[in-house]
C-alpha cells in the first residue's frame, strides 16, 4: 500500500477545520434554541433576562469563532465582515486561531 506523506499532513489540516466547523454548527444549534426560548420566554420563565444573556454570549462567541475559522481558511477580515460598525475582539480571534493551530500541531507530532 502506497502512502503519500504530504497527504497525511493535508488530512490533519482538514481535520482541524472539520472539528472547528462542527463546533460552529453546535453553537448555531444552541443559539437557535435560546433565541426561541428568548422569543417565547413566557412559556419557560417569569422573565426573559437569562435567555437574552445566553443569546448575547453565544452570538459573541459564534461570531469570533466564525471569523477565526474563515481566517484559518485564508480569508481576510474585510472579506468576512463587509458591513459592520462593531469591530471584533481581534485578541479573542487570535487566541481561537492559536488554539486550533496548536491542536493541529499536537495531532501531527
Amino acid at each position: 500500500m502506497f502512502i503519500n506523506i504530504p497527504t497525511l499532513g493535508f488530512m490533519e489540516g482538514i481535520m482541524k477545520y472539520i472539528k472547528l466547523k462542527r463546533e460552529l454548527k453546535q453553537l448555531a444549534r444552541e443559539l437557535k434554541k435560546y433565541k426561541h426560548k428568548r422569543d417565547h420566554w413566557y412559556e419557560y420563565a417569569d422573565f426573559q433576562g437569562p435567555f437574552q444573556y445566553k443569546v448575547l454570549r453565544l452570538a459573541y462567541d459564534f461570531r469570533h469563532r466564525h471569523i477565526a475559522y474563515c481566517m484559518l481558511r485564508g480569508r481576510d477580515y474585510e472579506e468576512i465582515e463587509v458591513f459592520t460598525k462593531n469591530p471584533p475582539d481581534f485578541d479573542l480571534v487570535k487566541s481561537y486561531m492559536d488554539m486550533y493551530n496548536q491542536k493541529a500541531m499536537c495531532v501531527s507530532s
